[in-house]
């Protein structure tokens, strides 16, 4: 999640499209260490015989509910203050869940 923020934060302070073109070629790398990660960990946390619903559930909160909440965020910022900050936001999101993912799996 912290290689996505830095890539959404990166995006943001881009200004050529040249610049935008290579720094989301780290989005590649990104999201494929994310998706084998979440998926490992979302069938190793569910109980005996339930991964593969557990990995569905963790896929449609992602794929469904994610991008539909975060379409109608940026859409919102864009409309209202500029693209930059739906990038901002993007790259804080990414951090936040990453910190909020840490918290969660700390020992009490």
């Amino acid at each position: 999640m912290l290689g996505f923020s830095l890539v959404w934060t990166l995006v943001g302070l881009s200004i050529t499209p040249t610049q935008v073109i290579i720094v989301v070629l780290g989005m590649g790398v990104c999201f494929g260490i994310y998706w084998v990660s979440a998926v490992g960990y979302a069938s190793q946390a569910a109980p005996p015989g339930l991964s593969a619903t557990a990995q569905t559930l963790m896929g449609a909160a992602m794929s469904g509910l994610g991008w539909s909440l975060g379409s109608v965020t940026a859409g919102y910022l864009w409309d209202n203050i500029d693209g930059q900050a739906v990038f901002f936001m993007g790259g804080i999101m990414a951090a936040l869940a990453a910190l909020i993912f840490w918290l969660g799996c700390q020992d009490s």
